[in-house]
């Protein structure tokens, strides 16, 4: 719950509380106004019943407030569950279409992976694996040809990451660029 969620609960629970105890007070006056009236028991029952309302009120607000931080927390967790498991797609998509000799795939499906694991908590070996598979594959095919809007998006992600290798995999994925408008692999993942 963040601090402006926060004191607009207390400001709400002051607001009400005040409310209940000032309609106790002005209902003082008529039940002990006369010192030979008695104390109807209606009004003890009022008086807790209106205390009780207050308190469940106050209740009320905090967990709709407190449910607000929780839906936060959930989506996050959601979203970071997301990314891990589209980053074991990726990567093992990435294998499977480097083993059938599809670089411009396999390309795009590694560095998908790892824009993902940017996105959660993957280690740093999974990343150096990734890495790895990348600089293989452009080893392995110098014919691979890019569109230079993926030229653009892989070197943006490959860029979030400090390892040796990275420098060398940018300069060679820049030298595969084809000036040909053919269309381009990468399109952005829909937020959840």
């Amino acid at each position: 719950m963040n601090h402006a969620n926060a004191s607009l609960y207390w400001i709400c629970l002051i607001l009400t509380m005040a409310l209940a105890i000032s309609s106790f007070v002005i209902s003082l006056p008529k039940t002990f106004g006369n010192l030979h009236a008695s104390v109807n028991y209606l009004d003890a029952i009022v008086a807790i019943y209106s205390t009780f309302v207050t308190v469940l009120l106050g209740w009320q607000i905090w967990q709709t407030i407190n449910a607000k931080g929780q839906i936060e927390q959930l989506r996050s967790e959601f979203k970071a569950e997301l990314h891990l498991n589209l980053f074991n797609v990726f990567f093992y998509q990435g294998k499977s279409e480097h083993e059938h000799q599809k670089p411009e795939f396999a390309l795009n499906y590694y560095i998908r992976s790892l824009d993902c694991a940017t996105r959660c908590s993957v280690s740093k070996m999974k990343i150096i694996d990734i890495i790895k598979c990348i600089k293989l594959l452009l080893v392995e095919y110098p014919t691979i040809t890019l569109n230079s809007k993926d030229v653009d998006i892989y070197i943006d992600i490959l860029k979030c990451h400090s390892h040796k290798d990275i420098e060398s995999i940018v300069v060679s994925i820049q030298q595969k660029e084809n000036p040909s408008e053919q269309p381009p692999m990468w399109n952005e993942l829909s937020e959840p």
